[in-house]
């Protein structure tokens, strides 16, 4: 399966945890010991082997903080400064909305073929990988 990348509230983050911890509290990874529903889950429709009881705890400390763990993901919009031309749009796996911004502005101007982020300015940062279905450039 491929990894994913969400964008967790604190709430999520700690109730997604407490689950797990439950989960492995309750024994259920042993196969033996969960319902057919939480097996089918547990193995995405039986096309996965499940975590045993270390995979589950290695997976909490992932979300943790571990370092295989990215806490959130940011969508970006920059544009030019002076409101002319296009938009550019990109998903950052970073922790914060600043390092997001900033790599956006860099990725920007490299993707258009500038020396610097002079001149660029985010409109906008949102969390986790936006997906955009449309978009009308009025300018275009």
């Amino acid at each position: 399966m491929a990894k994913k990348l969400y964008a967790l509230s604190g709430q999520d983050h700690a109730t997604i945890l407490a689950a797990l911890r439950f989960y492995q509290e309750k024994g259920m990874g042993d196969p033996a010991n969960r319902s057919e529903a939480i097996h089918e889950i547990a193995t995405c429709g039986d096309t996965e082997i499940s975590l045993d009881a270390d995979g589950i705890d290695g997976l909490c400390e992932s979300i943790n903080g571990g370092d295989a763990c990215v806490s959130q993901g940011f969508t970006v919009w920059v544009m030019q400064d002076n409101g002319k031309g296009t938009h550019h749009v990109s998903h950052h796996a970073v922790a914060t909305a600043e390092e997001a911004e900033a790599a956006a502005l860099e990725e920007c101007a490299s993707d258009w073929e500038r020396d610097d982020t002079d001149g660029l300015e985010v409109l906008g940062v949102a969390y986790g990988d936006v997906r955009l279905h449309s978009w009308n450039d009025p300018g275009d």
